[in-house]
């Protein structure tokens, strides 16, 4: 959204693009985090996004919009620690 110039189109045609089909594929743990207030993409892209990747979680931080890591940063460190604790402790019980 900051792009000028030739960077522009090739943003527009990036934000375009649809991965989704892709997406039922990730066969892994996949946390998926998503600011409330995001206006750039919207969250309910993320509630798709949890409903067709097989093991992802969404979490959203309330006051955050599309950059959390400037906004809500002690949040989404909080989430992705939780996230990969949570991933380590079940590879262990699997184990």
């Amino acid at each position: 959204y900051l792009a000028r110039g030739p960077m522009k189109e090739s943003f527009k045609l990036i934000m375009k693009e649809d991965l989704s089909g892709f997406a039922p594929q990730i066969d892994i743990p996949t946390l998926l985090i998503w600011g409330k207030t995001d206006k750039t993409i919207l969250l309910k892209d993320g509630f798709q996004l949890e409903q067709i990747i097989p093991a992802s979680k969404l979490k959203i931080i309330e006051k955050a919009d599309h950059n959390p890591h400037k906004n809500a940063s002690d949040i989404l460190c909080h989430l992705i620690r939780n996230f990969i604790e949570e991933v380590n402790l079940n590879r262990q019980i699997i184990e």
